[in-house]
């Protein structure tokens, strides 16, 4: 892990999400999510508008969070900025590639960044269909990520390159097409300066960026990598 903290703070605004999360669709005995709490980074929430291409640095960011608020005796107050992110990577892949670009973040590179400022190690697993992740034993899986580590995930493709959290599951004991993923979506982008974490909240749900989705929202005809921190030190 990095010696050095990121020191300074958050930005303004930012929506704090926590339990209780938004009406489960059915029994709690089915229902398996984040512990704690974790703030909601998206598009253009720093004042960078990275609409585009900054989906992945915004759920790393997502992640990172969780992270922080979860350590009892937290090294950073804030998440690394999407430029310390970048030097970060060229720093490690030896290349000058990421620097001031808009060269996506994928699932597999946040590998780094989450060992180099938080020590936490993350497994992979790789789904070549969509229809794989449409199984009850992905939805368990899941269920059991949550249950031991209760840390968010990050998911993303290649026909759905549009990188998303995930925050929690809900198992039907019996009906597979009932199951839902809490979904975590950064795609959400407001010009407005004033904009509280409570407004985008509201808009975050009305936009459904933040809501219970059908084991559909992964698509067949897409290839998907699933990444699953693991905390070392909350």
């Amino acid at each position: 892990a990095m010696s050095s903290s990121l020191t300074g703070d958050v930005p303004r605004n930012l929506p704090i999400i926590a339990s209780p999360f938004p009406a489960v669709p059915g029994d709690r005995a089915g229902l398996h999510t984040i512990r704690g709490s974790l703030l909601y980074y998206h598009y253009g929430c720093d004042g960078l508008d990275d609409r585009g291409f900054g989906c992945g640095y915004r759920t790393l960011q997502t992640i990172c969070s969780w992270f922080r608020l979860q350590q009892k005796e937290p090294r950073h107050s804030r998440e690394p900025t999407l430029p310390e992110v970048q030097a970060l990577l060229d720093q490690v892949y030896g290349c000058a590639k990421y620097k001031g670009s808009r060269e996506w973040l994928s699932t597999l590179d946040i590998v780094i960044p989450l060992d180099a400022f938080y020590g936490a190690p993350v497994r992979y697993q790789y789904f070549a269909s969509g229809s794989e992740m449409q199984t009850r034993e992905f939805v368990q899986r899941l269920a059991a990520h949550f249950e031991q580590h209760g840390s968010p995930l990050m998911c993303g493709g290649n026909v759905d390159a549009a990188s998303k959290a995930l925050l929690g599951v809900w198992v039907h004991p019996d009906d597979l097409q009932q199951c839902k993923v809490l979904l975590l979506d950064p795609h959400l982008f407001t010009d407005d300066p004033h904009a509280t974490g409570e407004s985008k909240l509201q808009q975050a749900q009305s936009q459904a960026t933040l809501a219970w989705r059908d084991l559909t929202l992964f698509l067949p005809e897409s290839f998907y990598n699933v990444a699953f921190p693991e905390p070392r030190n909350c």
